[in-house]
């Protein structure tokens, strides 16, 4: 959820998780480093389709596949406040 949240921002868009599906395929371990990858796979305004992995040491720790409700009124203002 988190690293497909990230993707939105990055492309200057903000919105709310609707559904979220998760595949844990193996342990990840603590203290080591791993990649999480996200990447658009659908988009049909106000609905993105967003993909993520989590990878450690080349082996898929987890995926998952996301929907996200685009909703521009929750960018951050630089005040501080969110725009409702």
């Amino acid at each position: 959820d988190g690293s497909m949240g990230h993707w939105l921002f990055a492309h200057g868009l903000a919105g709310v998780t609707a559904e979220l599906n998760i595949r844990f395929r193996h342990p990840i371990r603590l203290g080591e480093p791993a990649t999480a990858i996200a990447r658009l796979k659908r988009a049909s305004h106000p609905l993105y389709v967003l993909e993520a992995r989590v990878v450690q040491d080349g082996r898929v720790k987890a995926e998952a596949t996301g929907k996200f409700i685009h909703k521009p009124e929750l960018v951050q203002r630089t005040d501080g406040d969110c725009d409702e």
